[in-house]
């Protein structure tokens, strides 16, 4: 600071309010703070209505860091002071008191419970104390909190925690990832935007200063932030290995992350020094139930409803009836996310790859698997039949937001028990959906590789219908000689079967490849046969068509 001197200037000031000259014990920061200027505006509004705020939110995710910038912005706002709390080192819930005693410098007095010093010494001050990393202690944190704030009406509590403390008067903030880039391609539009991109570079080039941001290293780097879920500690763990590694090595490599992304910061308690044992941490806080729960809840895809995971999640231990009480607790403790709306459940990318190894060694893979299989094939077949008609609009949105499921599923027919026939009833009653979502080559691929799993070659009903599928696709997409040979297979099978409803379903579609492949003669014949099947059956879609 300097001081323009006048003989008619004021020349004596009050001290400057600062971490210097106000009453602390924050401490100065070696890193630059990074994107967050709507959550520090948001939580600077939330304290002037309450007196006890909790952000709450998923490891490494910045809330210690956001509550330090906060309380660092604030301290002008409390006459006697703003007082940081370090909770983490801390293996005994007794010990809170005498961790909050010691930072505030009381000793102990002759009579007094810790506890009673502590409330006679906030009862007539002004404070704001940040109790950080409250969830391995989170009741005796809100015991010692109820009776501070009980005690003081001066004082104002902003405390970090993976879950709230559940107190009377508490406000909760849940701390979100930093801004990605939405993926579009390889092009990112300013990268200056998004707060992920933003903190990969500045730590990148902390450790390697000729490191810059290029157009060839764009499109990588926004795909380590959006893989990473947005996550900080995640994303400078990710930038440390610029030393070694160049961004696109870095991002191929994120497929084994909890093996890449090591190495953090030597003085960071161990938990924070890799991304593993950060999540470690977590899964130590929570019960069997909820272990359980949270290891079977990574086979989904894109997120689920509670129907799904009371499907899918429940077996042996697990009641249905208990579902939503587990799938609750991991909401808050911050492993599960929400939609504003509340309907659907979801998992960061970096908690799913975590949970499915913890799956997989647990043995229960194939059977969590298999019931997330019967699950989405008994939502798909529910589907098909509305995918037409009045609620159509409804139903497609429906099936959008299970996409990911439904290939995880088909997937999982290669491995499954009866995966052959499972996996033709699946193709078959999703076609629809990508018929009208314009997504043709994609159905066409699934339709030819159920047809294709061993055991699918079984001249029956759900083969006849698959290879009619696999045929329209193909035939929508111009590839009039692919299909001939599956539509006449579907026609034979049809015939075999002595099922005219199939037979005048697959006729229409093999005339018209014949057409498209210039053989007008037989695409005459195959569709005045199915011009006479259908008038016979009465049935006016197939005779429409054809």
């Amino acid at each position: 600071m300097f001081q323009a001197l006048h003989p008619r200037l004021r020349s004596s000031f009050p001290p400057l309010r600062s971490l210097e000259s106000t009453p602390n014990n924050l401490s100065q920061q070696l890193t630059s703070f990074i994107g967050r200027e709507s959550e520090l505006a948001e939580i600077r509004n939330l304290l002037a209505t309450t007196r006890l705020l909790t952000l709450h939110g998923a490891g490494g995710i910045g809330k210690t860091r956001l509550s330090l910038q906060t309380a660092a912005d604030l301290l002008d706002e409390f006459e006697d002071g703003v007082w940081f709390v370090d909770l983490a080192p801390l293996l005994d819930a007794r010990l809170v008191a005498p961790a909050l005693a010691s930072v505030l410098a009381l000793r102990d007095e002759a009579g007094s419970s810790v506890q009673q010093i502590l409330a006679r010494h906030v009862s007539s001050r002004q404070l704001l104390i940040v109790l950080d990393n409250c969830e391995h202690v989170v009741q005796a944190c809100a015991e010692r909190a109820r009776e501070l704030l009980r005690a003081s009406a001066g004082l104002k509590i902003l405390a970090t925690s993976r879950e709230p403390l559940h107190i009377a008067g508490e406000t909760t903030y849940p701390v979100p990832t930093l801004a990605l880039p939405v993926a579009h391609g390889d092009a990112v539009p300013d990268w200056t935007q998004f707060a992920a991109m933003r903190l990969f570079v500045e730590r990148a080039a902390a450790v390697q200063p000729a490191f810059r941001l290029t157009e060839e290293n764009t499109a990588a780097i926004a795909d380590i932030c959006r893989r990473l879920d947005g996550i900080p500690l995640a994303i400078e763990l990710a930038a440390a290995r610029v030393r070694s590694l160049p961004v696109d090595r870095i991002s191929e490599r994120l497929a084994d992350r909890f093996r890449l992304l090591t190495g953090g910061d030597r003085t960071a308690l161990p938990r924070q020094q890799t991304l593993r044992t950060l999540i470690d941490w977590s899964w130590d806080l929570i019960t069997a139930a909820e272990r359980m729960l949270l290891r079977r809840l990574a086979v989904f895809a894109g997120g689920w409803t509670l129907e799904a995971a009371e499907a899918v999640g429940a077996g042996g231990e697990l009641d249905p009836a208990d579902i939503l009480d587990v799938l609750s607790q991991l909401v808050e403790k911050s492993l599960v996310t929400i939609e504003a709306e509340g309907g659907r459940y979801g998992l960061l990318q970096t908690v799913r790859e975590y949970a499915l190894e913890r799956l997989v060694k647990s043995g229960e893979e194939s059977a969590t698997r298999s019931r997330h299989l019967a699950h989405f094939l008994a939502f798909a077949e529910g589907a098909r039949p509305r995918l037409i008609g009045p609620d159509q609009g409804a139903w497609l949105a429906k099936v959008d937001r299970e996409r990911e499921n439904l290939l995880g599923a088909h997937a999982w027919c290669d491995h499954a028990e009866a995966g052959a026939e499972l996996g033709l009833r699946l193709a078959g009653a999703v076609k629809l959906y990508w018929f009208n979502r314009g997504l043709l080559g994609l159905g066409y691929r699934i339709t030819l590789e159920a047809l294709a799993r061993p055991g699918a070659q079984q001249r029956n009903f759900v083969r006849c219908r698959g290879l009619t599928d696999a045929g329209q696709f193909g035939f929508f997409m111009g590839r009039y000689g692919e299909v001939l040979g599956l539509l006449e297979e579907s026609l034979a099978i049809a015939r075999e079967l002595g099922d005219r409803a199939r037979i005048v379903g697959v006729l229409q579609p093999l005339g018209m490849a014949y057409l498209g492949a210039g053989n007008l003669g037989a695409a005459r014949l195959h569709l005045e046969q199915a011009v006479g099947l259908a008038q016979e059956l009465g049935d006016k879609r197939e005779l429409a068509g054809a």
